[in-house]
């Protein structure tokens, strides 16, 4: 199985659409909040982010492959957000988050769960 996330790309549909088309053999696609368009595609699955409009949810919980993922955005978290992430993960019985809205690629474990940010499409706040 495989699964593509993505974040934060605010209106340019053109990272999206690049993303999708570069991984073709990918199973599903998940974007982390401020897709900032009505961007559709059928595999792709989005998430509010705090420049979304509200029809997206504000997180999504799914099972891939034996692990348990919480997908949301995170802009609602305003101070120790990993170790908020974690006690979310804990509290939906997940092993994994992936969440964006900081524009910054991150890799953190913390307590066993995996924290897992892929950054911005756009705007990158870690030079990446």
């Amino acid at each position: 199985m495989k699964v593509v996330f993505m974040s934060d790309s605010h209106g340019y549909d053109d990272r999206v659409e690049k993303i999708i088309s570069d991984n073709k053999d990918a199973d599903y696609f998940y974007h982390l909040g401020d897709i900032c368009t009505d961007y559709s595609h059928n595999k792709l699955n989005i998430i509010q982010g705090n420049n979304d409009y509200d029809y997206y949810p504000r997180k999504i919980v799914a099972q891939f492959e034996g692990f348990k993922v919480l997908m949301l955005h995170s802009d609602r978290i305003y101070y120790n957000r990993l170790v908020t992430l974690k006690n979310l993960a804990k509290d939906n019985n997940c092993q994994i988050v992936l969440y964006g809205h900081t524009h910054c690629c991150s890799d953190d474990t913390i307590d066993g769960i995996r924290l897992l940010n892929p950054g911005s499409l756009c705007y990158n706040r870690d030079g990446s």
